[in-house]
């Protein structure tokens, strides 16, 4: 069998899907309009920002890297021990066993040198990659497994921190945290943007916990909610939809070129019906004459699909500008009308994936305008005694310019105040008002912060 041929065709199975309403296009067309809209598909068009070396912070975290390797080899066996992500197994340390611990993580100098690279690289602007770069898939997920490490062992320290009762440390700390996950704010790829939001949910929940009980500087708490207020208006999903469309493309002229490797080669019958056979398996509902034109003429098959694939992208990348409510519901509508073509079916299974980005945005976005708000109710009670009893207090006394609404419901969240403490939440995906229970189970109820005291 002709395994090349095949190979194409599988690759395709996965990538893009056909309409036959879109003949009346062309590629140039298509391409043109998504330039008109400055959406960029190849990475030539990319409007990276130039950062010279001296002012990257993306070569202070390559030294803050090589060092964390050098640690984890050093270090291998108090490893296991630290607080990397909260592990229960600190909880059980003798008291001895935790000094150890501390020391290590407070006063090693290596721990000391890898802690102000990182603080140094989370003040700076960051381009890990030139656009020559992207093709190297390897370093990008290099990137984003140091990085993730890097704000789990800060939580670490932040969590040694507050139990040896240096709480203004240890905000310090996490706020340095939530720094590092802007470090990605000119990374492509909807898998970096992910990692940011694994990293801005790492240190969020555990400020929450810490705020909890203990009070801080207030002038720290102001910071986090400027850092906070930046994050809620940078849109994440849409730098990574961008990079999944050039990514696409590049996909795309690696197809073209194969096809013209194909062209070269003989097909038998029998290859022939091996390979119709396929494509009957995975398009159940496709034409016998449409299963021929993809094996005569792969090359315009692949044409059609680039362009559906464009025009779908179109669609798609603007809704991450829209609130999530009306997002997933025009996203519906795409998919509703790729069912009416029984080829695009299969690319129904990959419009999840958008979904799926879209949702934990607006997630986190939910926790960041709950964490805003809870802080700068903080702020409240060492200001006045006590926590607001409505949330317009905390404009009136200046504390929030603005309050932050429920991204799935573009409505206010929702406040109680508690005997002692609070409770502001977002209904979150099911748009149902849970009491403020927090997501169990596998169970989809409100996205929370709480203050118990």
């Amino acid at each position: 069998m002709n395994k090349k041929l095949i190979k194409i065709i599988f690759t395709l199975y996965f990538i893009v899907q056909f309409d036959n309403s879109i003949y009346a296009s062309t590629l140039d067309e298509e391409l043109k309009k998504l330039k008109e809209a400055g959406i960029p598909t190849t990475f030539e068009e990319l409007n990276l920002p130039e950062i010279p070396d001296e002012e990257n912070g993306a070569l202070v975290y390559k030294k803050a890297f090589d060092l964390l390797e050098i640690l984890w080899e050093k270090y291998r066996e108090e490893w296991e021990y630290i607080p990397y992500v909260g592990i229960e197994e600190w909880e059980k340390l003798s008291k001895e066993k935790k000094k150890k611990i501390s020391d290590l993580i407070l006063n090693n100098p290596d721990f000391t040198e890898f802690y102000k690279l990182l603080e140094k690289a989370s003040q700076m602007r960051c381009l890990f990659f030139k656009k020559e770069d992207y093709n190297k898939s390897e370093l990008r997920l290099s990137l984003l497994i140091c990085l993730r490490g890097c704000a789990r062992l800060l939580n670490a320290k932040a969590k040694i921190q507050k139990e040896n009762g240096e709480i203004n440390n240890a905000l310090i700390t996490l706020l340095m945290g939530l720094r590092i996950g802007k470090s990605l704010s000119y990374e492509l790829l909807s898998i970096s943007q992910m990692t940011r939001i694994a990293i801005d949910v790492i240190i969020l929940n555990q400020l929450r916990r810490f705020l909890e009980k203990e009070k801080g500087d207030v002038n720290i708490y102001y910071s986090f909610i400027e850092e906070i207020r930046k994050e809620r208006e940078e849109v994440l999903a849409y730098l990574g939809l961008k990079g999944e469309l050039i990514f696409g493309m590049q996909i795309f002229d690696y197809l073209n070129k194969r096809c013209e490797e194909v062209k070269k080669e003989e097909i038998t019958e029998d290859e022939r019906k091996k390979v119709f056979e396929e494509l009957k398996k995975f398009y159940p509902d496709a034409t016998e004459k449409y299963l021929q034109s993809i094996i005569e003429n792969p090359k315009f098959f692949l044409k059609q699909q680039q362009i559906f694939y464009l025009t779908t992208m179109a669609k798609i990348i603007p809704l991450s500008k829209k609130s999530f409510r009306e997002s997933i519901k025009e996203l519906e509508e795409i998919k509703e009308g790729l069912k009416k073509t029984p080829e695009t079916a299969i690319f129904m299974m990959y419009l999840p994936v958008f979904s799926r980005f879209l949702l934990q945005e607006a997630k986190l976005d939910a926790l960041l305008g709950a964490a805003e708000i809870g802080i700068a109710n903080k702020i409240y009670k060492q200001k006045y005694g006590k926590y607001v009893d409505n949330l317009n207090q905390l404009i009136t006394e200046g504390i929030l310019y603005t309050l932050p609404l429920d991204p799935f419901t573009d409505k206010d969240y929702i406040y109680k105040k508690k005997d002692k403490g609070f409770i502001v939440y977002s209904v979150g995906e099911d748009l149902k008002d849970d009491g403020g229970v927090e997501e169990k189970f596998g169970l989809k109820p409100d996205i929370v912060w709480n203050c118990e005291e």
